[in-house]
């Protein structure tokens, strides 16, 4: 099964804007790791989702827990596992 997510626009507010391509690339890796982990079944149901507010990244010290939260906000905005 493939599966391609798009993003359209990431909007990082708050951020140096020398850290994008580091939390961009952090939110790529973990996003797929978790679709990876994700059972087929519920894949099968993957939802679009128009617009997302992540939770509050600002909290985590580098790039990688800023984009592994984010990953997580879309994850369960598409799988809808949040709800």
């Amino acid at each position: 099964m493939r599966i391609v997510v798009h993003i359209g626009e990431l909007a990082l507010h708050g951020f140096a804007a020398g850290e994008r391509h580091a939390i961009g690339d952090a939110v790529q890796r973990s996003l797929a790791k978790l679709l990876r982990a994700t059972p087929s079944a519920r894949l099968a149901g993957l939802r679009a989702a128009d617009a997302l507010a992540a939770p509050d990244a600002r909290r985590h010290a580098h790039a990688d827990g800023t984009g592994q939260a984010i990953a997580a906000a879309v994850h369960g905005a598409l799988t809808q596992s949040g709800r």
